[in-house]
């Protein structure tokens, strides 16, 4: 009992459901989000990294009241401005029944990406919808700007959405302002008789404007009122274009459908008007230059859309052959940059959607908070044409994308870490040439591992390496499977990314595995342990004089064989794995370790 009563309170405490879907009935709907103390209201939900591209992750939702002023990002249960002013305190606040649907953003959290979303089953024998709410801006500390759109996705899965005009055309939260924004929206045809989900987001999609290290806004929307016309359409919903129009830096397959099932698309590429006379769309229409698409969609027995216009300009940009090229480069986030030449990711992040790319020749970190690579890439993945922008980030060099690359053109691509001594990383003029580098330290362990301390977000730990000893790993990603697990006790190797954070060259392992300590003697005599042939080409032999745990692990830390109590002669079957390094470790009974690299070829 005491375990369900459990569960209860906390089911109540964050108020995470699973929400139905809105199901329309008669002309109008509306909803005034005073019951969110509970839950979230049916067909509501509140998400994280929406894009243009994206419907976003459904966020946890604490149904707690929350003040104005409360500066952790998270959405939240805020009083409504209706009935207060500026000066109304959290007492005040706590005590209104009036409650709103607010968001706080923070760099990590919903800036951008942050959006209010609600869920139509669908709007079928329903036109001419239209909408108003109120947009509130809560907290007069908050100095950075946040600016709102409004847009709409069709289809279980939507992968576009269109944004639709607002009155006032321009919404905005922050920027010390208290406000109550009556907002209008006219989605005029475009959702009308859909048979499939129609979601609606009130959203942000670009990061909040304004002072570097200011607040960004407590932002909510209150008394949403979504009105139609009952009956079936008597137009054809007009074209929606995919990729949306904007500027790109290489060619582009462009698709073409209306949302009224059974419609025909006729377009024109030279601005002209099209009519039923024009080019019938058939097939994904390939641009490479600047281009305007314009097109209508016809049905028999409706009215003919209205033209779909989409303006899809091409952008020069500096080709760049490598990274070490690119870092030469000025950083004055302005002048765009096209990578050619393929580069692997070692790393990627939820935080402000960062990735890790390395070639031959350097590294640099891609700082995509606006989430323009929608592209999902597995690590070890080679990435080509990746255009952007390069910005320094207080010493660390970013490359701020502009566009997404598309898809990966290599797989399973093997990076080998560069060794580097801890003396090494202290020389911050010399080492500025390494950063966001995949790197391995040898011989090396935590000083202050004591079996209990554990690790703890961004914060330095000491390392010792023979004696040199300095504050140089650093939990700079917060995913990390080791955040909050014990620091590892023992002598080994640690591979990771190389930071800059105020001006101190750092590494961060990217998971556990990246972090190889053993406890016992630090170096074995591996005279005898006998690994042959190596390089290998399909069989590697690996002997050894007493029992031992055999692992295999790869560059990138993946662990690809494990062996229990393995002694004498054990084969190995090598022909199934990469071409590439990899690493033979063999911990016996004793505790003692040894490790030995592996060539496959």
């Amino acid at each position: 009992m005491k375990k369900i009563t459990f569960l209860l309170l906390a089911l109540f405490s964050f108020g995470y459901f699973a929400n139905a879907q809105i199901v329309l009935t008669g002309t109008s709907y509306s909803q005034n989000f005073d019951g969110i103390g509970t839950a979230l209201p049916s067909g509501w939900s509140a998400r994280t990294d929406a894009t243009a591209t994206t419907l976003g992750a459904e966020a946890t939702f604490a149904v707690a009241a929350k003040a104005w002023t409360d500066t952790q990002g998270a959405f939240k249960n805020f009083a409504s401005a209706d009935g207060l002013t500026v000066g109304s305190d959290a007492t005040a606040q706590n005590a209104s029944s009036d409650r709103a649907l607010g968001i706080r953003q923070s760099s990590s959290f919903g800036n951008p990406g942050g959006a209010f979303v609600m869920q139509i089953a669908n709007t079928l024998d329903r036109n001419s919808f239209a909408m108003t709410f109120k947009l509130q801006s809560l907290d007069t500390s908050s100095a950075r700007t946040t600016t709102w759109v409004v847009d709409y996705g069709i289809g279980a899965t939507p992968t576009v959405f269109t944004p639709i005009a607002t009155g006032p055309a321009v919404i905005t939260t922050g920027a010390n302002t208290f406000s109550n924004t009556d907002v209008t929206v006219n989605f005029g045809i475009s959702l009308d008789n859909m048979s499939g989900p129609v979601w609606i987001r009130i959203t942000t999609l670009t990061a909040a404007a304004g002072p570097s290290g200011t607040n960004r806004a407590s932002s909510a929307i209150d008394d949403v009122e979504l009105t139609w016309t009952a009956g079936a359409p008597t137009t054809t919903a007009p074209p929606i274009f995919t990729p949306a129009p904007g500027t790109y830096y290489s060619a582009i397959d462009v698709t073409m459908a209306s949302p009224t099932s059974g419609s025909t698309v006729y377009y024109t590429l030279d601005g002209s008007t099209p009519t039923t006379a024009s080019t019938v769309y058939t097939a994904a229409v390939n641009i490479s230059a600047n281009t305007t698409i314009k097109a209508i969609a016809v049905k028999a027995g409706l009215d003919n859309s209205s033209v779909s216009e989409g303006v899809y300009t091409f952008a020069t940009s500096n080709d760049i052959t490598s990274i070490a090229q690119l870092r030469q480069q000025v950083a004055d986030n302005s002048t765009v940059y096209t990578l050619s030449s393929e580069a692997i990711l070692t790393f990627q992040q939820t935080h402000r959607k960062q990735k890790f790319i390395q070639d031959a020749t350097a590294a640099i970190l891609i700082d995509d908070n606006s989430g323009l690579i929608t592209t999902a890439y597995d690590i070890a993945d080679g990435i080509s044409n990746i255009s952007g922008k390069l910005s320094d980030y207080f010493g660390m060099l970013q490359f701020i994308p502009v566009a997404d690359p598309g898809p990966a053109t290599s797989y399973a691509n093997i990076i080998t870490p560069e060794i580097f001594t801890i003396a090494q990383l202290q020389d911050t003029a010399t080492f500025k040439n390494h950063q966001a580098k995949l790197i391995r330290i040898e011989n090396v362990k935590f000083q202050d591992a004591n079996g209990t301390l554990k690790f703890a977000v961004n914060k330095k730990y000491r390392l010792n390496q023979a004696g040199t000893l300095d504050s140089t790993f650093r939990t700079q990603f917060y995913d990390a499977n080791y955040i909050n697990t014990v620091i590892p006790v023992g002598t080994g190797t640690i591979t990771g990314i190389v930071h800059l954070a105020y001006g101190m060259y750092n590494i961060t392992a990217r998971s556990s595995s990246d972090i190889n300590l053993a406890v016992g003697v630090e170096d074995y005599n591996s005279s005898s342990v006998r690994i042959y042939p190596n390089p290998a080409i399909s069989i590697v032999n690996i002997e050894t004089d007493k029992p031992a745990l055999l692992t295999i692990t790869n560059l990138l830390g993946q662990k690809v064989l494990e062996m229990n109590n393995i002694n004498g002669l054990t084969q190995i079957n090598t022909s199934k794995y990469n071409k590439g390094i990899y690493f033979v470790s063999l911990q016996f009974e004793n505790g003692e370790t040894s490790s030995q690299k592996l060539i496959v070829r």
